[in-house]
């Protein structure tokens, strides 16, 4: 504790830590120049603020040399100091009767003579100390229901107020509006302090609910008080809980995104509570959830369609954050120059919009009957003369707001504000022309593998697009629906005018409005040539001047395999029928006849073979030419074929799409050796990012080369079939024990 300070030499060195208080109290007597016999002439003289200057050295060295006293010393103190002065009020008031409202001006002057320049800065110090114990004492006695603890602190709680009352009190010193000022000077550290085990968090429920659960106690405390001004104080204090909540929402930020729209009544609450800081707090909330995504969402281990759902949580949550769209645009730009250098991303796209069902943006999209507009073919417009979203949506012109002080200079209102989910997603194409070839290819693929006649989902998906299009610019893909529909109607006509041993269903495709087809040609057996030479034969008989080219790489068929009396009923691609009808002549093969016999890719050979193996119709066997399959020996398990055909349509529906790249997947299986046995020399394991260095070294400058997404889904292959493990992002080699085990 520091020394006491003299006050004055015609007063008593009054040492602060060891007080009577009788002593004190009339030691604060003398200290306002006040004694038994004061005369009539020193009284007027004190009323009239005659040394003033000096008096409030003496009080504010006095407060200084206490400052540094413990609160519940302070406020001890300050309530004998309370009773001196009325006590110096009322001898000064007795000895001048005939001066009018003598009480009222000598009042007035012990309260300017504490909130003068030598004491305010010290008396704000000792008032803050007295009102952070006056909160915490509360704090403990509600959490605190019986005993003497709850007893002790309800005491020095009940003390605090008594100082605060007597202190801030209008009719006596006035001094209300100087701890309104202390209290607002401290308001975050009080919010701190109430309900400290009670955080906010965006994913909850109710956020005005959680605010007044955490912040209640400062509302009743203020109560309690009672100051003058206690309704501006409460009114501020409202303030400040927004803004308390808008620098603690950086621990949910990012899940409230992810799990919109669940959450929307809370980024509507925090709409609100922003509208009320300006830019701000606008740009509080952008950096937040700027910081927040790139930690959590932009790096390597996160998959592109992940990416996609959070890019479109954040399209819709950001509107309703802010109604300007200019946060949305903003934050969706970082998203977006992240995800265009994925190779995958276009693809992604377009498969999010055709398969998604949670965020109902067809709903949207359908009551959304404006074209899609590149940004540059309005930039030359004056936004004065479209007519935004916002402003449509205006019922009198007193409501309209100007953009916010961070929107872009240059911006187009119009194209900001019209930005609906889909096109923040074709945007990230940089054209819709490219949506329009992307979404053209990926239907094609899709209505490849669909069943006939299941095309409805995909009409209703292009009437939903038309809206958005020209329609010479989905004319393509309107044909391709139509060829679907009259795929349907020409299978009845050639299966009703033929003698077709074996149902035959052709999606037949008009050349010229397709996207490119790519394909391997192989011969196909003869039982399926001929079907399909029958089929072709009464196709330029129904139409005429037409011709058909089958494309045999797609497609599958329907067939029974019988085994040593195990009849099972197969579907699978015609390249892996193809293979399996060969061992109708002959019980085994080796490779390269098998290969030669059929035409086929060596790769895409062994592959439809291994599909056998599988099954438990063929086994490898070993030739002296060198390897090859042969027909098994043992009966066919018929639960372990039906697993495995089950397993396969789960896995096929999963990938739906991800065909796309299965050639480069497929052609880094000739470094599987290399892999593998850089793998195993590597105990500690290894990282796809090192494999793919390597790879790249073995590819081609003028081809396309791996994308670590290839990579990927190449170990995982090798994970499914038991060859690798993965941990924490490391790949090992599975020793033969573990996978006996």
């Amino acid at each position: 504790m520091e020394e006491p300070m003299d006050i004055s030499d015609d007063f008593v060195d009054f040492r602060p830590q060891d007080f009577c208080t009788t002593e004190l109290f009339n030691f604060y007597i003398h200290l306002f120049g006040v004694h038994e016999n004061i005369s009539t002439k020193e009284a007027v003289a004190i009323i009239k603020c005659a040394n003033s200057e000096l008096l409030s050295e003496k009080v504010a060295n006095y407060l200084h040399s206490i400052g540094g006293e413990d609160a519940l010393s302070l406020v001890e103190r300050m309530l004998v100091l309370i009773d001196a002065m009325c006590y110096v009020v009322d001898v000064c008031a007795a000895k001048v009767p005939k001066v009018s409202n003598a009480k009222e001006k000598l009042m007035k002057m012990m309260g300017t003579t504490l909130q003068s320049y030598p004491c305010s800065g010290i008396l704000n110090s000792i008032v803050e100390k007295i009102l952070t114990l006056s909160f915490y004492a509360r704090n403990v006695t509600k959490k605190t229901y019986s005993g003497p603890e709850q007893k002790k602190f309800l005491s020095i709680y009940n003390l605090t107020l008594k100082f605060f009352h007597g202190f801030g009190n209008r009719n006596t010193f006035g001094m209300g509006y100087l701890i309104g000022k202390v209290i607002m000077q401290n308001v975050d550290s009080f919010i701190l302090m109430s309900n400290e085990e009670k955080k906010i968090s965006l994913v909850k429920p109710n956020l005005i609910g959680q605010l007044k659960r955490k912040t209640g106690p400062v509302f009743r405390w203020l109560n309690d008080l009672k100051l003058e001004n206690s309704i501006e104080i409460e009114d501020a204090y409202k303030l400040r809980c927004e803004m308390y909540v808008l620098n603690n929402i950086a621990d949910s930020m990012f899940d409230a995104i992810v799990l919109y729209p669940k959450t929307g009544a809370t980024f509507r609450t925090l709409g609100r509570f922003m509208s009320q800081f300006g830019l701000s707090a606008r740009e509080k909330v952008s950096n937040i959830i700027t910081e927040e995504i790139k930690a959590n969402l932009l790096h390597i281990g996160i998959a592109t369609d992940d990416i996609l759902r959070v890019y479109a949580s954040c399209v819709e949550s950001m509107k309703i954050l802010d109604n300007t769209c200019v946060m949305m645009h903003k934050i969706c730009k970082i998203i977006k120059d992240y995800i265009k250098g994925r190779q995958d991303t276009v693809r992604s796209i377009v498969s999010y919009l055709m398969t998604d069902h949670q965020t109902g943006w067809k709903n949207k999209l359908s009551a959304n009957t404006g074209l899609i507009v590149d940004e540059e073919d309005i930039s030359v417009l004056n936004d004065e003369f479209l007519p935004s979203v916002e402003e449509a949506t205006i019922k009198q012109w007193r409501d309209w707001n100007p953009d916010p002080p961070d929107a872009p200079p240059g911006d187009s209102r119009f194209f900001r504000q019209s930005a609906d989910l889909f096109n923040m997603l074709v945007s990230i194409y940089g054209s819709k022309d490219l949506f329009v070839k992307e979404y053209r290819q990926l239907l094609s693929e899709r209505l490849i593998q669909a069943e006939n006649g299941a095309i409805e989902s995909e009409i209703k998906y292009l009437n939903i697009l038309k809206r958005r299009f020209t329609d010479g610019e989905l004319q393509n893909c309107e044909v391709m629906l139509k060829d679907m529909r009259d795929s349907k109607e020409i299978d009845d006509q050639v299966y009703c005018s033929s003698k077709l041993k074996y149902i035959v269903e052709c999606r037949i495709l008009s050349y010229h409005f397709w996207p490119k087809i790519e394909f391997e040609e192989f011969k196909v057996p003869e039982p399926l040539a001929y079907s399909c030479d029958i089929y072709k034969m009464q196709y330029e008989k129904v139409r005429r001047q037409r011709t058909l080219k089958f494309y045999p790489s797609y497609g599958h068929v329907v067939f029974d395999v019988t085994l040593r009396g195990i009849t099972c009923e197969i579907t699978a691609t015609i390249y892996q029928a193809s293979v399996i009808l060969f061992f109708c002549r002959h019980h085994e093969y080796t490779t390269d006849d098998l290969a030669t016999s059929l035409e086929m890719d060596r790769i895409t050979m062994k592959k439809a073979c291994e599909f056998w193996v599988t099954l438990g119709f063929l086994t490898p066997t070993e030739f002296d030419e060198g390897d090859g399959f042969a027909i098994s020996e043992s009966k066919v398990n018929m639960e372990r074929v039906q697993k495995h055909l089950d397993n396969q349509d789960v896995e096929s529906d999963d990938e739906e799409g991800g065909t796309y790249d299965t050639k480069i997947i497929d052609s880094l299986e000739q470094y599987w050796n290399y892999t593998k046995n850089m793998i195993k020399t590597n105990p500690e394991g290894l990282k796809p990012e090192r494999l793919l260095q390597i790879y790249k070294m073995f590819t081609s400058p003028s081809k396309r080369g791996p994308t670590i997404d290839h990579v990927n889904m190449l170990l995982q292959r090798k994970v499914k079939q038991n060859l690798l493990s993965v941990e924490n992002g490391m790949y090992y080699i599975v020793e033969k024990g573990e996978e006996d085990e």
